[in-house]
């Protein structure tokens, strides 16, 4: 959207492209230095805390290996981080309920005073809601991303490749698709998960992608 021309589209794409395989390098190269640093005893009494909770790993790196000062830039770099995703995600889900629901269900049309009052009780109440589920889950940070991805390639996975290559893709898979790949990931999460041994990630997906199929044969697009 903020692109002046196609020059700086390609510019952007390899930028992107670079970022993203540094992150995740990143990311990879710490779980794999740490799990060596843990076998090798050069952790120290943090290996206790780690076998508790194994994501502490890179802040227990830092604290360990670096002096203290670049230990705190480094941490608070990481925590910034984390609370610019979390402010962005409320402000998000906030907006999407009083802007996308409430005011289209509204018959006459809504004061911006009013929907400003609304967002912010709005943004107070999920946060409120994601601080509760934050300290009552027991699941690990990467399960619950793992689980919430899940639904989401489940639901949009199958519809964006079966509309990039087949032509005979129509809207009712769309639906079928978004449907049965979001409640196929929760239903198979919290019961069948652990008794098949199969991920819902990969289950919520073949069956969003078998029911897009099977309702875009059944219900072809209209010419």
């Amino acid at each position: 959207m903020a692109m002046r021309n196609c020059k700086e589209t390609i510019q952007a794409r390899w930028v992107a492209v670079f970022w993203t395989m540094l992150a995740y390098g990143g990311a990879f190269m710490i779980g794999i230095i740490g799990y060596r640093l843990v076998e090798m005893g050069l952790i120290g009494d943090a290996a206790a805390e780690l076998a508790q909770d194994s994501e502490k790993i890179m802040p227990v790196m830092v604290v360990t290996l670096l002096n203290p000062i670049l230990a705190g830039i480094l941490l608070s770099g990481a925590v910034s981080a984390m609370m610019s995703t979390a402010s962005s995600q409320l402000m998000v889900a906030s907006s999407a309920i009083s802007e996308d629901m409430f005011a289209n269900l509204k018959p006459q049309v809504v004061s911006e005073k009013r929907m400003l009052r609304i967002n912010k009780w709005l943004t107070l109440l999920v946060g409120l809601f994601a601080f509760i589920l934050a300290i009552s889950m027991e699941d690990t940070v990467y399960g619950l991303v793992s689980y919430a991805w899940s639904g989401i390639g489940a639901a949009f996975g199958p519809a964006i490749l079966l509309m990039l290559f087949w032509k005979k893709f129509s809207r009712h898979g769309v639906y079928a698709s978004l449907i049965v790949g979001t409640f196929a990931a929760v239903l198979w999460k919290t019961f069948w998960g652990d008794y098949t041994g199969v991920s819902e990630r990969l289950a919520s997906f073949l069956l969003a992608f078998l029911a897009a199929v099977i309702f875009s044969i059944v219900y072809p697009e209209q010419k």
